[in-house]
C-alpha cells in the first residue's frame, strides 16, 4: 500500500504538469487541474505520512536507487507543495495575457517535480537529478518574465548554479569511488582521509550555499528575483531557496555525522568544531549583508531578494551550530519565512499588477485602495522582524539562545543588529507602499484581485498560529530531530522550554501573545475614548508652508535614499562589493573567450601550425 501511495503522489502531480501543457488555451481550466494536482497531493502525504507520525519507510530499486518518507521528507514536501499553491493560485490573475504565460506554468510545475523528487531521494544520484530538474526548470521560468535584461540575469543564476552542480557531482563521485554506493545511508568515514573529509566538506557546502545564495555566493540572488515573474518569486523565495538548508541537512548530519564532522577540528572554547565555526560566521555574515543591502535598495522587489538572503543566513547559523536548539530554530524558520516572504511576494506582484510601479520613490498612500494587502504586509513584517506576538518571535528567541549556549556572543550581538536591520527595512517597505502621499495617478487604483488577496491572507492565518502555538510545529521537528541522535525540545501544552543543558529559561508564547493583545486592545480603547474630544482636523494638504501654494503634486514626505545617511557612513566599506567583482571576472573571462575563438578559423593550415607549436613546445620541455 505505503509503494502505491508513492506512484499516486507521482501520478497526481504528473497529471499536475500534463495539465499545464494541455489546457494552455483553457486558462481556468488549467489553474483548477494544476491546484487540484498540489493539493491532493498535499492530502495523500498528510494522510498516509502524517506529518505527526514518525514514518520511517525506505523503498530501494536493484539497491542503487533509494526513496525515504519520514516526516523529513514530508516537512520539506508539504512547504513546496504549499507554497506552490499560493504562488500558482496568485499566478492566474498576475500571469493573465503575458507573453509567457504558457510556458511558465508548464516550467514552474516542471520545478515542483524536481523538488518532490529530490525531497524523497535518499540516494545522491536520484538526489543530483532532482536537483537539476530544479535548477533548469527555474532558470527556464524566469525567461517567462516580461523585464527586457531577464536573459541576462537567468544566465547569471544558471552559471553560478552550473558551478555549484559541479561542486555537488564531484562531491557525490569522490564518495561513490570510496563507499561503490550513492545510498546516503552507507557512507563510511573511515574510508576517507581527513584531509578528504575536509576537501568533502568544502565543495559540499560550496554547492549548497550557492543555492542558498549566502555570502559571496550570493550575487545571483538579485536578478535571478526580481527579474522573475513575481508570483515564483514568491515560490522562489518561500521554498526554492529552502532547497539549499535541505542538502546541507542531508549531507552533513543525515550522512556525514556531526562525529566525522568533528575530526576534522574542534574548537573547544564554542563546543563545536572549526567547519560548523566557520559555516556560523557565513550565516552571520550573510545575514548582516544581506539585512544591510536590503535597506539600502531602491526597488522593492530587489529589497525582498537581499532580505532573502539575509534570512536565509539566521537558518544557516542555527544548522551549522549543530545542536537541538539551532537545528529546531533552523526549521522552524524555514516554515515563518515561507509564510511571510510567500505573502510579501505576492502583495508586490499585486501592487505592480495595479500600478506598474517597483520602486519606492513612485508609490504610497495605497492603503485605503488595498487595505488587504495592507494587513498582509504589516503581519508579514511583524513576523519577519521577530516581534511578539507572531511565529517569528519563536525563531530569533530559539536562534539567540542556541548561539548564547556555545558561547558565540559577538557573533550573537552581530545577528541581533542584522534583525534590528530587518525592522527597518520592514518598516520602509509599509511605509512607501501603503503609508504616506498617495501619488495622483493612483487615486482609482483597485483592490488586489481575489485569488491574489486569498493567496496572501492564507500565509497570514500561519503566522498567527505558530505565533500562539509554536509548539504544534515543535512536536513535527522533534520527530526528525530525534533522528538524527540529538535531544529534543521539551514542550507542554503551551510552554516552549529551552533548559536541555542548563536553566536558559522557558518561552510561553501563548501567555505572551495574550499579553502583547491585551495591551494593544486596551490601547485601542483609550485611543478611541480620546478621539471624541474637540480636536481639529485638518487635511493632508492643509498646513503651514510659509505662503506657498501646496498642491498634490508636492512632495510632503520622501521614500528615495530613505536610509542615504547610512550610505554616506558606510560608504568605504559599500565601494566594492562581490557583485562588481563577478561582473569584472565574467567580462575577462569573455574576452578571453573570444580571443580563443579567433584560432579556429576553419583553415585547416592555421591547425597545422599550431598542432607543431604545441609538440615543439612539449618537446623542449619535455626533452630539456
Amino acid at each position: 500500500m505505503n509503494l502505491n501511495i508513492l506512484f499516486y503522489i507521482a501520478i497526481i502531480l504528473g497529471l499536475g504538469f500534463l495539465s499545464s501543457i494541455i489546457f494552455y488555451k483553457v486558462r481556468e481550466l488549467r489553474t483548477i487541474s494544476i491546484l487540484a494536482s498540489l493539493s491532493v497531493s498535499m492530502f495523500f502525504i498528510f494522510k498516509y505520512f502524517s506529518v505527526f507520525e514518525n514514518i520511517n519507510r525506505t523503498f530501494s530499486y536493484k539497491d542503487l536507487i533509494f526513496f525515504k518518507f519520514d516526516a523529513f521528507s514530508n516537512f520539506f514536501a508539504m512547504l513546496v507543495l504549499g507554497v506552490g499553491f499560493l504562488a500558482m493560485l496568485a499566478s492566474h490573475t498576475y500571469m493573465k495575457k503575458k507573453k509567457g504565460e504558457t510556458f511558465y506554468y508548464i516550467f514552474f510545475m516542471l520545478t515542483i517535480l524536481g523538488m518532490i523528487f529530490l525531497v524523497y531521494s535518499r540516494d545522491m544520484l536520484s538526489f543530483f537529478v532532482g536537483w537539476e530538474i530544479m535548477t533548469i526548470g527555474s532558470f527556464l521560468v524566469i525567461l517567462q518574465s516580461d523585464e527586457k535584461d531577464r536573459f541576462k540575469f537567468a544566465l547569471r543564476y544558471f552559471i553560478i548554479s552550473l558551478i555549484g552542480a559541479y561542486a555537488l557531482l564531484w562531491s557525490i563521485f569522490l564518495i561513490f569511488t570510496k563507499t561503490h554506493s550513492f545510498a546516503f545511508a552507507k557512507f563510511n568515514s573511515s574510508l576517507f582521509t581527513p584531509t578528504e573529509i575536509t576537501t568533502l566538506l568544502i565543495t559540499i557546502s560550496i554547492g549548497f550555499l550557492i543555492k542558498a545564495a549566502a555570502m559571496p555566493f550570493h550575487t545571483w540572488a538579485a536578478g535571478a528575483y526580481s527579474r522573475s515573474p513575481l508570483t515564483f518569486t514568491a515560490f522562489f523565495s518561500g521554498a526554492m531557496s529552502k532547497m539549499g538548508i535541505y542538502g546541507l541537512f542531508i549531507f552533513l548530519y543525515g550522512s556525514i555525522g556531526l562525529t566525522t564532522i568533528y575530526k576534522t577540528g574542534t574548537i573547544e572554547f564554542f563546543h563545536t568544531s572549526t567547519f560548523q565555526y566557520t559555516l556560523v560566521w557565513i550565516g552571520v555574515i550573510t545575514a548582516a549583508f544581506g539585512t544591510l543591502k536590503a535597506m539600502l535598495s531602491e526597488d522593492m522587489r530587489i529589497m525582498l531578494a537581499y532580505s532573502s538572503v539575509g534570512q536565509l543566513g539566521y537558518m544557516i547559523i542555527g544548522l551549522a551550530l549543530g545542536t537541538t536548539l539551532g537545528l529546531t530554530a533552523t526549521l522552524f524558520h524555514v516554515v515563518t519565512h515561507g509564510l511571510f516572504k510567500v505573502s510579501l511576494f505576492i502583495v508586490l506582484a499585486a501592487v505592480v499588477h495595479r500600478t506598474g510601479k517597483t520602486k519606492f520613490h513612485e508609490l504610497g498612500g495605497l492603503i485605503k485602495n488595498m487595505p488587504i494587502a495592507f494587513i498582509a504586509t504589516l503581519i508579514s513584517i511583524i513576523t519577519l522582524a521577530g516581534i511578539p506576538p507572531l511565529g517569528g518571535f519563536a525563531t530569533k528567541w530559539l536562534l539567540y539562545h542556541a548561539m548564547i549556549e556555545q558561547k558565540m556572543l559577538f557573533a550573537t550581538v552581530v545577528t541581533m543588529l542584522a534583525s534590528i536591520g530587518a525592522f527597518l527595512y520592514a518598516y520602509r517597505l509599509i511605509q512607501s507602499l501603503f503609508l504616506g502621499q498617495r501619488k495622483p495617478e493612483h487615486d482609482n487604483v483597485k483592490a488586489a484581485p481575489l485569488t491574489m488577496q486569498i493567496a496572501m491572507m492564507i500565509p497570514v492565518l500561519g503566522m498567527l498560529f505558530l505565533g500562539f502555538f509554536p509548539n504544534m510545529l515543535i512536536k513535527y521537528t522533534n520527530l526528525f530531530i530525534e533522528k538524527l541522535g540529538f535531544d529534543t525540545l521539551k514542550i507542554s501544552k503551551n510552554v516552549m522550554e529551552t533548559n536541555l543543558t542548563s536553566s536558559s529559561g522557558y518561552l510561553n508564547a501563548l501567555y505572551l501573545g495574550t499579553a502583547v493583545m491585551v495591551i494593544f486592545v486596551i490601547a485601542v480603547i483609550y485611543y478611541n475614548i480620546h478621539r471624541r474630544a474637540k480636536i481639529y482636523r485638518v487635511g493632508q494638504l492643509d498646513i503651514y508652508t510659509a505662503g506657498e501654494e501646496v498642491t498634490r503634486d508636492t512632495p510632503l514626505n520622501y521614500s528615495y535614499n530613505f536610509y542615504g545617511f547610512i550610505i554616506d557612513a558606510l560608504r568605504p566599506l559599500l565601494k566594492h562589493s562581490m557583485t562588481d567583482f563577478v561582473t569584472r571576472v565574467s567580462k575577462e573571462f569573455i574576452a578571453l573567450s573570444d580571443f580563443v575563438r579567433r584560432v579556429y578559423t576553419g583553415n585547416g593550415q592555421h591547425y597545422a601550425v599550431f598542432t607543431m607549436i604545441f609538440t615543439i613546445i612539449t618537446l623542449i620541455y619535455f626533452l630539456g
